[in-house]
């Protein structure tokens, strides 16, 4: 198969450059993810539990990069829904961290806290800032409202 190489730009032609040189770390990354999985189905127990230290962390680390972001908040707002967000991430991730058997039980319900909450500031800050953003309050809005839902 041929292709026209008049019609690439040149970052899709590094791209490709770089694909040809460096296709067997797809091919690794591939086989490991296979073998992670097969793993995960034989010993779902520890994958649930590495699942659940993962994502503790995860929720740990974006609690504390939220405070961080916290002083960049200009209005009451933006501040109160950051530092609400972020204080829940906080306290989801050191507990999923501390109790990881536990956490893994009732991740859902907590996952679905989490998600609640975030889309019910989502859609009250889309309302709040529907005059100062017109043309994006809506998506806001209904990515608030799918966040409720969901």
């Amino acid at each position: 198969m041929t292709y026209d190489n008049s019609s690439l730009t040149d970052m899709h032609r590094g791209i490709r450059d770089t694909l040809k040189k460096h296709w067997w770390l797809l091919m690794v990354e591939g086989v490991v993810l296979i073998i992670l999985g097969v793993l995960a189905i034989s010993y779902p127990l520890v994958a649930t539990i590495a699942v659940d230290l993962y994502l503790g962390w995860l929720f740990l680390i974006a609690g504390v990069v939220g405070l961080i972001a916290l002083f960049a908040a200009e209005d009451i707002a933006a501040f109160l829904w950051t530092i609400v967000t972020a204080a829940l991430a906080i306290v989801l991730g050191v507990l999923l961290i501390w109790k990881p058997a536990t956490g893994a039980m009732s991740l859902t319900f907590a996952l679905s806290a989490f998600f609640f909450a975030e889309g019910l500031f989502q859609v009250i800050t889309s309302i709040a800032y529907r005059k100062a953003m017109p043309s994006v309050w809506g998506w806001m809005l209904a990515s608030g409202l799918w966040s409720r839902s969901s």
